[in-house]
């Protein structure tokens, strides 16, 4: 049940930060590649785990607002224009 849980809650952290990255770039969440995303933040998380050690609330929301950076510049999905044009087609 504990790898069950974890995993939705990697789901759930991937989507949020999905989230956070469209409304700093003002993109469609369409746009971006959860398995891309994914990806990107399970390799952040794991060279960064350090820092949750810290005490400072300060420094984990600064570690989540790299994520947020990250995943607005490089987890869009690696064929925007059709992605895009789908959307357009399914409006």
């Amino acid at each position: 049940m504990i790898e069950i849980y974890s995993a939705l809650i990697f789901h759930l952290l991937t989507r949020i930060i999905m989230a956070l990255a469209v409304q700093k770039t003002g993109r469609s969440i369409h746009e971006f590649s959860f398995e891309r995303s994914h990806k990107l933040i399970r390799g952040f998380l794991l060279s960064h785990f350090h820092l949750f050690l810290q005490a400072s609330l300060q420094s984990v929301e600064a570690v989540f607002q790299r994520l947020v950076d990250i995943i607005a510049d490089m987890g869009l999905s690696s064929n925007v224009t059709e992605t895009v044009k789908l959307n357009a087609q399914l409006a």
